[in-house]
């Protein structure tokens, strides 16, 4: 289960896609990054969003209250909580917000650090030695690939399951991208015989190229757009995309109707001849506007691709759990990348994952706003991601965008 749990996380920020009807000459197709931090009751079907700001100074909170809900507007009223081991959450009796402490729930894997406080994973790391969880060694009989050491996953090898090194780029024998080094996915063209399956490097497929719906569904990452999508429905074939952008220029605004969130179009790719749906979701800013989630070919994402390959392909990523090659915001792979990555290039990462995932909610948001509900977001920026307040964020961003135009 486990294992399950963590797939479904990765495929959430990697790229989920449903197919949708046919309009005229372009398939419109719904994509979600699955934003882990939205709010609920943020995005109820209706056309009013909350507004957001800072506390006023003529208003008094107790001390657990972070966000007041009150005024003749639908306004919320913001202050940070006192310290890091709590968190503002939605108080649903009130509509007010409160300070709750922040319990971690997750568990060390083998190549993670740990200690009498942070204990290892029960069934997947075997000892905590020298401060470091100790995993199944190759050659060892396993069920999943958290049960092997960094650098290892559990592959099926000659009718039994054990861990094995990962396979290096060219190598033959995958079955999905956790089989590979940790800077390559899995190119399936058969389910049965593994020997036809080849690790290849992320981003090696070229737009239109056609590949299996597996190395699709698995390994999209694969694709130089890191989209594809399925060629005809019923298809076993898929192709992968141009990058795909947002029809409309950043920030995107969206009206936000009863009954669906899907409301904003990417351009039409050429190479599929299809447009990408994504979700129209509102903001925490002062003006109670909803923006556009982001594609992957928009400006913040392709920062965070640029950012993640130089993760997978560095030295310090082999000290952790293949399947830590995707930063996944729930408190487990990131303290791998954390305690193993430089500093400053970790910083850089996390503030790139958290801008791009959240930009529909973070744009435009007063500090204090951001500060009481994304308070990872702004240290990332404040301890060097990016800037430190939103005039050096969007330089910082008009400059990324002559970078990646030239």
């Amino acid at each position: 289960m486990p294992e399950m749990i963590s797939f479904l996380l990765y495929l959430s920020f990697i790229l989920l896609y449903a197919y949708g009807m046919q309009i005229s000459s372009s398939n419109l197709l719904p994509y979600s990054s699955s934003n882990p931090f939205s709010d609920p009751a943020d995005e109820l079907s209706v056309q009013m969003c909350k507004k957001y700001t800072c506390k006023l100074p003529t208003q008094e909170f107790v001390s657990s209250t972070c966000g007041y809900y009150g005024g003749t507007e639908p306004t919320v009223y913001a202050q940070p909580c006192p310290n890091s081991s709590t968190y503002c959450k939605l108080n649903t009796t009130s509509l007010n917000y409160t300070c709750q402490p922040f319990i971690p729930t997750y568990y060390s894997f083998p190549g993670d650090k740990c200690s009498p406080d942070k204990e290892c994973y029960e069934g997947y790391s075997q000892s905590c030695t020298d401060g470091i969880c100790v995993g199944l060694k190759k050659g060892k009989p396993c069920t999943s690939s958290y049960q092997c050491d960094p650098n290892s996953s559990c592959r099926n090898i000659d009718g039994t399951l054990q861990c094995a090194p990962l396979l290096e780029i060219g190598q033959t024998g995958c079955y999905k991208e956790f089989d590979c080094v940790y800077n390559a996915g899995c190119n399936v063209t058969s389910t049965t015989d593994l020997s036809k399956n080849t690790c290849i490097p992320y981003g090696s497929i070229p737009p239109g190229t056609e590949i299996s719906i597996e190395t699709c569904s698995w390994s999209e990452n694969l694709c130089s757009s890191h989209i594809c999508v399925q060629k005809t429905a019923g298809d076993e074939t898929a192709i992968c995309s141009g990058n795909i952008e947002s029809s409309s220029q950043m920030p995107a605004s969206c009206i936000l109707p009863a009954g669906t969130t899907l409301q904003c179009q990417s351009k039409l790719d050429n190479y599929t001849d299809t447009i990408s749906l994504s979700n129209c979701l509102c903001g925490y800013n002062s003006g109670g506007n909803s923006y556009c989630e982001l594609f992957p070919g928009d400006v913040p994402m392709q920062a965070y691709y640029r950012e993640l390959k130089k993760w997978q392909e560095s030295s310090a990523i082999k000290n952790c759990n293949t399947y830590w090659r995707y930063p996944i915001d729930n408190g487990e792979n990131l303290l791998c990348i954390k305690n193993n990555y430089d500093k400053a290039r970790y910083e850089s990462l996390y503030y790139w994952y958290l801008y791009s995932s959240l930009y529909p909610q973070i744009y435009g948001a007063e500090d204090c706003v951001l500060k009481t509900f994304f308070p990872d977001y702004f240290q990332a920026g404040e301890n060097g991601g990016d800037g430190k307040d939103s005039s050096a964020r969007g330089i910082a961003l008009v400059s990324l965008l002559l970078i990646l135009n030239h």
